[in-house]
């Protein structure tokens, strides 16, 4: 099952306070495991809005092994109908932790800590706690959402 809002703003804050306590590698880490239940929550939250059932919603992505980022990627395009590193409101951020035009992007530098084949400099690992955290940990997604719902009549034109 996804992680809950609640639980991801938790991982968030305790990635921001291993980061103070000099621990960045694993505020790192624990950040981009709160980005990446984010990611998750915006496809699953893009079907919702599409009409599809939270459980559903869940189903279907669970199916397509969306935690897999070589399914990710290509569903990801397709629900939000362009490039994830083009969405609105996500797409900014997207582009900044997991592309980069020079050097090891945040992405690379997690698979490397991840499977223990490279380091990274701590104060570049800190820089990504506070870009995923400052980012994530205030927005809508990870809030309650009131999805307005439409009642039509017998051939789907709105009523009042």
């Amino acid at each position: 099952m996804a992680l809950s809002p609640s639980e991801i703003s938790e991982l968030l804050a305790t990635a921001q306070q291993l980061k103070r306590r000099g621990h960045k590698a694993e505020g790192f880490i624990l950040a981009w495991t709160g980005w990446e239940a984010y990611k998750h929550r915006a496809l699953s939250i893009d079907l919702q809005f599409q009409g599809i059932s939270h459980k559903d919603a869940t189903s279907l992505l669970a199916e397509c092994n969306s935690g897999n980022e070589k399914n990710f990627n290509p569903l990801a395009k397709l629900l939000f109908l362009k490039p994830p590193q083009q969405a609105d409101g996500i797409g900014h951020l997207w582009q900044r932790l997991e592309n980069s035009t020079s050097g090891r992007s945040y992405v690379r530098r997690r698979n490397d800590l991840v499977h223990g084949s490279k380091s990274a400099d701590p104060r570049v690992l800190g820089e990504g706690v506070d870009l995923i955290c400052s980012y994530v940990v205030d927005e809508p997604l990870l809030s309650t959402l009131v999805v307005p719902v439409g009642f039509g009549d017998a051939r789907g034109g709105r009523t009042g």
